[in-house]
């Protein structure tokens, strides 16, 4: 099973066009669709550059945050950050800060995208639709300062599925707690924030841990945008756990959450690192 994942986004969502013409076209623009929602975007340059060790490198980016269609119109507010890679040992990472980056366009018989200038470069994102979750194609950016300015590849979104419902699993290689096992449920928000955050919320539980029970999730710091998941739970003595999603090459979040353990602060056991190398908490959804 391949699955995604870590942080950062943005948000908004309107925009609305009316279309007309003969049956087959039509036909052709109903099944141009997008699920509205939450999406993940990478991108991977079409140049193949060498770095100092002599290792073939290519600059790739992540993007995350909403996405909705109204009609043929389609509107995105999206973070570029870095990610895992998807071709080559030694990727070069390209990031901005986070900040809203605004896309417009139209679905018609295929996706075309434009973003709002960022570092003086617009980058067009054009696409064929044959699914409502997915897409692949390519993107141009023009000249500017940003790190993709200038630059032609291949892009590939998928729609994020709402993280909703009980999830259980175990920790993994963690010999000071080797039976520790957590419950969760999950419900998102159905809209995004003014940063690309969706909000969670529900309860996580833990067991054969002396320190963590039962906590509330707090919606207004817990969220997922992209295949990022921030997570924070406080139970009622005090002691808070803390989750992030990392990234991973490929995500199925509507049925598994992996994380490399948690963080716990406060409570009767002050504050405890349950990770390191190899550690792994793999929820699946029950």
């Amino acid at each position: 099973m391949r699955r995604f994942s870590v942080m950062l986004c943005t948000a908004a969502l309107l925009i609305a066009t009316t279309a007309c013409g003969s049956h087959s076209d039509t036909s052709a623009q109903a099944s141009a669709s997008l699920t509205s929602g939450n999406w993940l975007l990478s991108t991977t340059s079409s140049t193949i550059t060498t770095n100092s060790s002599g290792v073939p490198v290519r600059t790739y980016s992540i993007l995350r945050g909403p996405l909705a269609q109204t009609g043929s119109s389609v509107y995105a507010a999206m973070v570029f950050d870095g990610g895992t890679p998807f071709s080559y040992s030694d990727p070069l990472r390209c990031y901005i800060n986070p900040a809203p980056n605004a896309f417009s366009g139209t679905v018609d018989n295929g996706l075309t995208l434009n973003s709002t200038a960022v570092g003086n470069s617009v980058l067009t994102i054009s696409a064929p639709v044959s699914s409502a979750t997915t897409f692949t194609g390519t993107y141009v950016s023009t000249a500017g300062s940003f790190c993709l300015s200038g630059d032609t590849g291949t892009v590939y979104g998928i729609y994020v599925p709402p993280l909703a419902g009980s999830f259980g699993g175990t920790l993994q290689n963690f010999a000071k707690y080797p039976n520790l096992g957590v419950t969760a449920t999950f419900s998102q928000s159905q809209s995004a924030d003014k940063v690309g955050h969706f909000a969670l919320s529900g309860t996580v539980s833990m067991k054969n841990y002396p320190c963590f029970t039962t906590g509330t999730i707090d919606s207004t710091r817990s969220y997922i945008t992209g295949e990022s998941i921030v997570l924070l739970a406080a139970d009622t003595k005090g002691a808070t756990v803390s989750f992030s999603q990392p990234y991973l090459p490929s995500p199925d979040i509507a049925s598994e959450v992996d994380t490399q353990g948690f963080y716990l602060s406060g409570g009767t056991c002050g504050s405890e690192y349950v990770s390191g190398s190899g550690v792994k908490l793999v929820l699946l959804k029950q």
